[in-house]
């Protein structure tokens, strides 16, 4: 599969989370069972156009069924976490943007 990148750092940065012997999955919304569960063999980065800074990742992967077993987060950072880290809401309010930061484990620096 190709997927198409606005920059460099995009192509990059999903290139790393796919680079984790992880299942990875596809999800299709529009239409029910179509979901595709794979590994990735092989990752390929090329600029699509020297004018452009569009970048593409090709994608070589292996379907693999269903997981089993439970599911294992790729960051283990729970609420917890959280509340150990920082004393209050305000720390929380502080050291983060937004709630997807929290969520991701991104403090603002």
């Amino acid at each position: 599969m190709s997927l198409i990148c606005p920059d460099y750092a995009t192509a990059e940065d999903i290139a790393a989370h796919l680079a984790n012997p992880r299942v990875f999955m596809l999800r299709q919304s529009d239409v029910p069972g179509l979901d595709l569960y794979f590994t990735v063999t092989a990752l390929d980065l090329a600029n699509v156009d020297p004018g452009a800074p569009h970048w593409q990742l090709g994608v070589g992967f292996a379907e693999v069924t269903w997981p089993n077993g439970g599911y294992v987060p790729v960051a283990v950072w729970t609420y917890a976490d959280l509340a150990a880290a920082y004393p209050d809401y305000n720390a929380v309010a502080t050291a983060f943007v937004d709630y997807l930061a929290v969520l991701e484990h991104r403090p603002t620096p």
